[in-house]
Formats: structure tokens, C-alpha cells, sequence
């Protein structure tokens, strides 16, 4: 007698699914990034449609997307039930897929990590729900060069890819002050190069005005930067990722305004060797100048909501704090922070408070519109005042650094090849993050403030005009360390690199790889890597 076959039903696969569902709903029609991952799953479900419903349920042929908050998440899965960042994917062939986040700046990576990681998965490993949680709470570029700085002007840049693609890669934050001009306002000398400096990390006098320097500027010229600092902070709200600004501060102001008020002259910030003439900034010790800077830093808020944080660069490019050690010129400043002789001790200490209560100043403005909103500061040129810094950091007044355990430019690593090379700072060569940094790190978490390692993906700087050198495993090698010091703030030094000017960046995927499951060796990240850039490469040609 012949046996009857027995039919044996292959596993339904993710991606087919995906590719069977007939309606997408979005719980929040106020979240846009809802709106925005209901599209990009449409692509890969042609037949479906997107809805909005805020009491939707699990079914058959259904997409929900969500950000919840901690009250509903505990009542999707208990393991939801506390205060930090996650991802949930949850599918079935009887109740559709589930896709929720906690953050609005999860949602859409967790999204592309669906289409692009899992879409070979059985259906069945989701049954229970899958937890995902970041490597690194907070992601963000330092000084984005193609979004904001000098190569904003680089021919067929698209702000929208950038951001999309930052949003991709696990980024939280997006830096928003650019100009919206090709060249700055800043007025050159015959001959001279210092206006050139100007044309990155615009202050935030580029932007708006005060009642004390009305009319110094162009109005139309303002707007236009204003105008540009708001598209990309809404881009950055269309994806999901929240703002930020970088900008050279306290940086020089034009003479005709200190003709006006010569008595609130501060610092002077050029460099000799680039300038025919001073440059001077205004006396941030001075009640009235904080004034101005609250007054900017409440209208750029009020432009966009949106903005978590403001990073100061300084002692560089026309900017520069009173009486640091580090001002081109040497200490120097206005007459209402030092006024007559004083020790070095003493300079040292009352130079380190200003720049305390100017940050002050901007987290005070700042969270009149966010109540999160925090000011940061680059470490490295304060070596003479780093001490005082560090020891009156608190919440909302953070560093930003790429060691803590020197002082200055003294990086304190080895080369990874050659003994004799120091200068490798803000580089990929700068492929560690030992021990000796915790207790630093412990010191100041534990006044409730952070800091902000830098990390390079070789864009730009030491690399031009190369785009994109790829280096993935001094790459991994520096993450890997971060993670084992438990570092979670990371600024990526001049930002990512569009997929338009560098279709085959290793390094993005490999630090994407790393924030989404940072315990896959090397090993097994390249050849995923790999395969993910040469199938988007034929999803584009086709």
C-alpha cells in the first residue's frame, strides 16, 4: 500500500507578511513620525492603506505603529513596565504586526530595521513580541558638515536624505543651525581670511535679534537663517529625531555695535595671524549682555520648540571666553569680571564661573519653552579652567570631550600603529576608550549631569577630500570600548555622510549594526553590512 503524503506548510516569512497586509494604522495623528513610518512600510505593501485610530487592535492583515507611552506599553507586554528607551515588534498571521517604541526617535530606525534585518525571519520568532533597546541613549552629530557647515553648499545635497538616513543609523538629534547664505555677514579686511572662520556654527545672533543689537544685521538676512534653522528642525520632527544647535560663542560682534555701547566690550577673539584687525565680543559678565543672549536663545526656541540643546565651541573661529588661558591673544577681557590685579589662581577661577553663569544663562532660556533643554561645553580648550568647570557641572550643564582623563589637546592614547604619533585627536585613529575614563565619567554622572564622547566616521576634516574612508574595525573597536564604559552620550564629529555622496559607507553601517545589536562580532557585522549596501544599490537602480 502506498502512504499518503503528508503535507508540511513552510513558515510564513516576515517580509511576506509584511507584503500581505491591507491596512496601516497610526495610533497619534499629532506624532508625525507615525505618518512618516506608515509610508515608508507602504512601500512594502503596495495594497495597503493608512488610517488613524487610536483604539486599534491586533488583526489579520493589519500594521499598527505607535509610540506609547509607560502607562499603555505595560499593558502590551509586561517587560515594557519601566523608564527606559526600547522597541517592540510583535507579528503573528493572525494578528498582524505590532510595531511600538518608547521614543519618538526609535520608531522609524525600528522600522527600517524590519524591512532591512528581518524580512527573512520565520513569523513565529515574533509571536511573543521581540524587546530591542539602544546601545547609545543619545546619538548626535558635532558639527554636521553637509547639513549646516562648509560643505553645506555641496552640489545635489538633499537635507531631507540626510536626516532620513541619521534616522536610519540610530541617531537621536539633528543639528539645526545653518545658514541660509552662501557666505556669512561677517565684514573682511582687504586680503584678510578671518571671515572665512565664520561661515560654520553660527552664533545666535545669525538668526534673531535683540533689543540690543536690533538693526546690527539685515533683517532679510536673519530670516533667511532662521528660515532654514526651522525646515530642519521640522524635518528632524518628521523623523522623529529631536534638535539641537552648535554654535562658536560668546563670538565677536560688528564695531558698529560696540560704537553703541563701548562699555560692554568683552574679549578680544581674533587670530593674530588671520585678521588685519581686532575682533571683539561682548562682556558676557555683564547683566545686559546676558540679556541679549537670553533674549536670542528664547526667539530660536520659540522658532523651534523642538531644540534639546545647545553646544558651545570656543576660544576658536572669532569666539572666546574673558580671560581664559587659551584666547589667541592671551587673557584679556572687559573690566567688570576682573578689575584689578588678581593671581593666576584667582584669573583662572573667575574666567571658569563666567562661563558657568553663561551657561546658565542659555539653560535658563532655553527651558522657558523645554524643560529638558541643556547647555554643553567642548572640554578641550579650557585646560586651565577644566577643574572649576567640572566641579560646578549639575543637570542641564554638560561636556563635550574626547577623553576625560587629560587636560587640553593631550589625547593620553596610543596610535594604533605608530609610536611616535600624538596629534590623532577627533580622528578615526582614536580607536579606544580605556578604564581610566570611568571614574571621570562616575564623578561627573554623579552631578546629575553627562558627557558627550566624540566618535568619527572619516567624513570630512583630516580625511578631504576623500568622502568616507572606510575604516569599520577602528570603528568597532571604539564602540565596543564606549559600550564597555557604559558611555551613553556620543557625539559623531561632523556628523554622517548622505548615501547620494557615499552609497557604500561601511562605517555608517557598522556603527548602525552596533546601536541596534552591539553584541555581533565584527565578523558577522561586514558581510551584513555588505549585503544591505549592495541590495539598496539595485532597490535605487530599479
Amino acid at each position: 500500500m502506498m502512504r499518503s503524503a503528508v503535507s508540511i506548510k513552510t513558515p510564513m516569512k516576515f517580509y511576506k507578511l509584511l507584503e500581505n497586509t491591507t491596512t496601516i494604522v497610526h495610533c497619534h495623528d499629532s506624532i508625525e513620525v507615525e505618518k512618516t513610518t506608515a509610508r515608508l512600510l507602504q512601500e512594502k505593501a503596495p495594497e495597503a492603506g493608512i488610517s488613524y485610530d487610536p483604539a486599534a487592535k491586533p488583526a489579520i492583515g493589519v500594521i499598527i505603529i505607535s509610540v506609547l507611552d509607560k502607562g499603555k506599553s505595560a499593558s502590551i507586554d509586561s517587560r515594557l513596565n519601566d523608564d527606559s528607551e526600547w522597541m517592540y515588534v510583535r507579528a503573528s498571521e493572525k494578528t498582524g504586526i505590532e510595531i511600538y517604541a518608547s521614543h519618538t526617535w526609535l520608531l522609524y530606525r525600528l522600522a527600517t530595521q524590519v524591512i532591512d534585518d528581518w524580512g527573512h525571519r520565520d513569523v513565529s520568532e515574533f509571536t511573543d513580541g521581540i524587546v530591542t533597546k539602544p546601545t547609545f541613549k543619545h546619538l548626535r552629530p558635532a558639527y554636521d558638515s553637509l547639513l549646516n557647515n562648509h560643505a553645506r553648499t555641496a552640489k545635489d545635497f538633499d537635507p531631507e536624505d540626510h536626516i532620513r538616513e541619521m534616522a536610519r543609523l540610530g541617531y537621536t538629534h539633528v543639528e539645526v543651525n545653518g545658514f541660509g547664505t552662501a557666505f556669512p555677514y561677517e565684514r573682511a579686511q582687504p586680503g584678510e581670511l578671518l571671515y572665512l572662520f565664520y561661515t560654520y556654527c553660527p552664533a545666535l545672533d545669525q538668526f534673531v535679534y535683540s533689543k540690543l543689537n536690533k538693526g546690527i544685521y539685515p533683517y532679510d538676512y536673519l530670516q533667511a537663517n532662521l528660515n532654514k534653522l526651522v525646515r530642519s528642525a521640522e524635518l528632524a520632527k518628521k523623523y522623529g529625531l529631536r534638535a539641537g544647535i552648535l554654535s562658536f560663542e560668546p563670538r565677536s560682534v560688528p564695531d558698529e555695535l560696540l560704537e553703541r555701547y563701548p562699555m560692554l566690550r568683552g574679549a578680544r577673539v581674533d587670530h593674530p595671524l588671520r585678521s588685519f584687525r581686532p575682533r571683539y565680543n561682548l562682556c558676557t559678565s555683564h547683566p545686559v549682555v546676558l540679556d541679549h543672549y537670553r533674549e536670542m536663545m528664547e526667539k530660536i526656541m520659540e522658532a523651534a520648540p523642538n531644540i534639546d540643546y545647545m553646544t558651545i565651541w570656543s576660544n576658536d573661529s572669532g569666539a572666546g571666553f574673558e580671560y581664559t588661558a587659551s584666547l589667541y591673544v592671551g587673557r584679556n577681557g572687559g573690566g567688570y569680571e576682573i578689575r584689578e590685579w588678581k593671581n593666576d589662581d584667582e584669573i583662572v577661577e573667575a574666567a571658569a564661573n563666567n562661563i558657568i553663569r553663561f551657561m546658565k544663562n542659555i539653560r535658563t532660556a532655553g527651558r522657558k519653552t523645554n524643560p529638558d533643554f541643556r547647555c554643553i561645553l567642548r572640554n578641550e580648550t579650557f585646560y586651565a579652567e577644566q577643574n572649576h568647570l567640572r566641579a560646578n557641572l549639575e543637570p542641564g550643564l554638560e561636556v563635550e570631550t574626547s577623553t576625560l582623563a587629560t587636560k587640553g589637546f593631550d589625547l593620553g592614547y596610543q596610535h594604533p600603529k605608530y609610536d611616535w604619533a600624538k596629534d590623532f585627536m577627533f580622528t578615526g585613529l582614536h580607536n579606544q576608550f580605556a578604564d581610566k575614563e570611568r571614574p571621570f565619567l562616575d564623578a561627573i554622572e554623579e552631578k546629575g549631569s553627562n558627557a558627550h564622547i566624540y566618535l568619527s566616521h572619516g567624513n570630512f576634516w583630516n580625511m578631504e577630500p576623500i568622502k568616507a574612508v572606510p575604516y569599520p574595525k577602528l570603528l568597532w573597536e571604539k564602540l565596543r570600548d564606549l559600550r564597555q564604559q557604559r558611555v551613553s552620550h556620543i557625539s559623531a564629529i561632523t556628523g554622517t555622510t548622505s548615501e547620494s555622496f557615499a552609497p557604500y559607507n561601511i562605517n555608517q553601517e557598522v556603527t548602525r549594526s552596533f546601536q541596534n545589536e552591539p553584541d555581533l562580532p565584527l565578523d558577522a557585522v561586514l558581510p551584513v553590512s555588505y549585503t544591505h549596501l549592495r541590495a539598496h544599490e539595485t532597490s535605487l537602480h530599479l
